[in-house]
């Protein structure tokens, strides 16, 4: 059975949350009757929170649930079927590229056969040419670069469509975090290429305090 969304009514508390934040961003502590209202506020905002959370907190919960389900049939359906439109995608790809090697490696062969067969041409009229009693031009045979046309293997494998042609992805590899770290100190790259791991720092500072010395790092500490 498809959950049915309820929508719930707003009630009191919620506007009664916006003015209590309109009245902390005005307050100006200036005196100890301040401070005491403040601290009244606190438990004031304490206890709407915990209403507003009691009232609407089921609903979201619902709510989530509900997506829970229609997402966990939405998966159930489509995962399926995008993990076969994949599979027949590297299927198509692998050979595609399987083919393209073998037309590469052919069209090399024929370059080669062609080349060689154009060297043995060359030398051939550069024998004739010298039976002939002509060696000036038996040499301007043999010096002359030989030119061969291209040579072109046509594609055999069926042109890829949007869907079952992969695409080129470039990306960064690091092979050496030192040498990075040179040529950002030494200001031939810059210092954004890098970030500082933030959570060992931090668990560093949370676990050594003011005795954390590292440079170009401070511990710090607040209250809140």
């Amino acid at each position: 059975m498809t959950p049915e969304i309820i929508d719930t009514p707003k009630i009191q508390a919620e506007d009664d949350a916006i003015a209590l934040l309109d009245q902390a961003k005005r307050l100006v502590i200036v005196t100890n009757a301040d401070r005491d209202l403040a601290e009244i506020n606190i438990q004031s905002a304490k206890a709407l929170e915990d209403k507003i959370f009691a009232y609407l907190d089921p609903p979201r919960a619902k709510a989530y649930s509900d997506y829970q389900y229609h997402k966990k049939r939405l998966d159930d359906a489509i995962i399926p079927v995008q993990s076969a439109r994949k599979a027949f995608k590297q299927a198509c790809m692998a050979w595609d590229q399987a083919q393209e090697h073998i037309r590469i490696e052919a069209q090399r062969k024929a370059e080669a056969e062609a080349r060689r067969q154009a060297e043995e041409a060359a030398l051939a009229a550069a024998v004739q040419a010298e039976a002939e009693g002509d060696a000036t031009a038996a040499d301007a045979i043999i010096n002359e670069p030989i030119e061969v046309a291209p040579v072109i293997v046509p594609k055999t494998a069926p042109a890829a469509s949007r869907l079952s042609a992969g695409r080129t992805v470039w990306y960064a590899e690091v092979t050496s975090l030192t040498d990075l770290c040179k040529a950002i100190a030494e200001g031939r790259q810059p210092v954004t290429l890098i970030e500082a791991n933030m959570p060992t720092l931090n668990k560093m500072a949370s676990a050594l305090k003011s005795t954390m010395n590292i440079p170009g790092v401070i511990a710090k500490s607040k209250t809140v």
